[in-house]
């Protein structure tokens, strides 16, 4: 009851939260003949609520995954979740000080960051860079954090400059018929097509046909911003170089020359540039494609990501700590 009873930013919000004590309660319900050691949520907003009610009424301890639009979009009760953790994982350097300044430093021992990972096996690079046009291949929801507007404009001026290339955006979201508007009025639709969603094989496929990859994300006016995007990390297991922009974690996996490039957000003339000399130069494309390569398999690899999560919930869970020896990938 006490989260009823803490602040909220608004009448709707606290009716939320009423709802998801009450689907905390049930799920007590569901579990009350086999609760487990733990229960673990993913996302801090209603999972969390919702896990929190619940291991109160099975007095077993509950642990969190915070990922990004949870943290940063209409956050409710962030302080209260936090404490009542027994530990938090999220997966950016940049998150992990975010919640444990809202702690003001007393949850610095319960939050960890460990990064999303990718099962290398599945992310095979092509031998030889493609014949014919260039292709630059964004992924992505179509939001405004993913900033397709400005490649869209980027593209417009690459054009302009007389550079003979083909871009793809594979994803679908509300943003679809604002962005073929503006590709229909910069005299684009040759050159940039929306592909709309694909099975994830499909994305992988286009990624094996890609140049260059690139997600000019930008903070949304709501908030709302990507941690870490796996399409980024997907790209760079491909050995593809990238480029996007320092928002939230990406310059915890993208170092500007080193094994990417990045510009600042909402800045079409500085993406544009950055493409050119992708195109202009294929011995950077080669180095940076390598570099990004190298650090996904090192950082990345699922089956070290997964262990280390698993350790960081066994310690807030003494009794589940035979966990963190288990096999995590067949």
């Amino acid at each position: 009851l006490y989260l009823l009873t803490r602040p909220h930013p608004s009448l709707r919000a606290r009716l939320m939260t009423l709802l998801h004590f009450a689907e905390g309660g049930y799920a007590a319900h569901l579990l009350r003949g086999n609760p487990g050691d733990q229960l673990h949520a993913h996302f801090i907003d209603r999972a969390a609520t919702v896990a929190l009610v619940a291991s109160r009424l099975l007095r077993v301890p509950y642990s969190v995954t915070a990922h990004a639009n949870d943290i940063y979009v209409s956050p409710v009760l962030l302080p209260e979740k936090l404490g009542a953790a027994s530990s938090v994982i999220t997966c950016t350097g940049y998150n992990q000080a975010h919640l444990v300044k809202l702690g003001a430093g007393s949850f610095e021992d319960k939050v960890s960051c460990i990064y999303h990972g990718l099962d290398l096996h599945h992310y095979q690079p092509r031998e030889a860079e493609r014949s014919g046009k260039p292709l630059l291949l964004s992924v992505g929801q179509l939001k405004e954090k993913k900033g397709l507007n400005y490649l869209i404009d980027a593209c417009q001026r690459l054009r302009q400059r007389g550079y003979t290339f083909e871009c793809r955006v594979v994803g679908a979201g509300p943003l679809r018929s604002q962005l073929e508007t503006q590709i229909r009025e910069a005299g684009l639709t040759d050159v940039v097509r929306l592909c709309g969603a694909l099975p994830h094989a499909e994305v992988i496929e286009q990624l094996r046909e890609a140049s260059v990859f690139v997600l000019p994300c930008v903070l949304g006016t709501n908030g709302d911003r990507d941690g870490i995007p796996n399409a980024l990390l997907e790209a760079m297991a491909m050995q593809l170089p990238v480029v996007s922009t320092p928002i939230s974690g990406i310059p915890e996996v993208v170092a500007d020359g080193v094994n990417g490039l990045l510009v600042q957000p909402a800045d079409a003339e500085a993406l544009a540039s950055a493409l050119a000399r992708l195109l202009d130069d294929a011995a950077l494309r080669c180095e940076l494609g390598l570099q990004g390569r190298q650090t996904v398999v090192e950082q990345f690899d699922v089956e070290w990501n997964v262990r280390r999560m698993l350790a960081a919930c066994a310690a807030g869970s003494p009794s589940a700590a035979q966990w963190k020896d288990e096999p995590v990938c067949q």
